[in-house]
């Protein structure tokens, strides 16, 4: 998945210019594939409007890329970290991260930003694990 290695834009538009581009897929391609209009694909690419989340669903389909990154910018891991409350061990304690609110430095963030990648990188099997051994060790059933 090429976007990750990308400067992340806030802009949907952007998002969609850099994967085009990326994949030689022009603005008349686009708009063919999905059923739209060249001029809907344009005012998507300035910015002015965004497709609805069927179309959202396309757009990441035909062109292989992240449906979360294309919403938000954010790869699954980051969305991940950021969405939903996470224990982690680090360094002997267990740290509870809630919605990406907690503020631990930048060096415990990037540790544990790297520690949610190679979790959400185990197998099914690996993760329930994990999971399983940060609830007891958080004292929770």
């Amino acid at each position: 998945m090429q976007e990750e290695k990308h400067k992340t834009s806030k802009k949907f538009g952007n998002r969609l210019a850099t994967i085009l581009k990326r994949e030689g897929c022009s603005q008349k391609d686009l708009a063919g594939l999905l059923g739209v209009h060249i001029n809907t694909v344009s005012q998507w690419l300035r910015n002015i409007n965004e497709p609805n989340l069927t179309t959202l669903r396309l757009i990441s389909h035909y062109l292989d890329i992240e449906y979360t990154w294309l919403i938000t910018g954010e790869t699954p891991i980051e969305y991940a970290a950021r969405k939903h409350t996470r224990k982690l061990l680090l360094h002997g304690e267990v740290l509870l991260l809630s919605d990406g609110k907690a503020d631990y430095g930048e060096q415990t963030k990037k540790e544990v930003e790297d520690l949610v990648a190679k979790i959400v990188n185990l197998d099914p099997s690996s993760r329930k694990l994990v999971k399983e051994l940060v609830n007891k060790l958080g004292g929770e059933k």
